[in-house]
């Protein structure tokens, strides 16, 4: 009785096996990347808060700071835009 509750045990836990990495194949239909998506959209968004010295409007009502010129440095070695969007943390739990 323990050999056929073993053999049984052990059938099972192959035919699991092969069913979860089943799924780790590539599959015919491919997604683009994160990377692909951003370069092909031409612009990196970014969402800003308002925390001096980290991101702040300046008086002409332009984004600067810390972080701010640092998105735009790395979208600029993208080769793509910054656009900056403030978040409504107000709206954000129902988003």
């Amino acid at each position: 009785m323990k050999r056929k509750l073993a053999l049984f045990l052990a059938i099972v836990a192959i035919f699991t096996s092969v069913l979860a990495f089943a799924g780790c194949g590539k599959s015919e239909k491919t997604t683009k990347s994160d990377m692909a998506y951003i370069k092909e959209k031409g612009t990196l968004v970014i969402g800003m808060t308002e925390y001096e010295p980290m991101n702040y409007l300046d008086e002409n009502g332009e984004w600067t700071g810390f972080d701010t010129e640092f998105a735009e440095i790395v979208a600029e070695k993208l080769g793509v835009e910054a656009e900056f969007v403030e978040i409504d943390w107000d709206g954000k739990i129902m988003e």
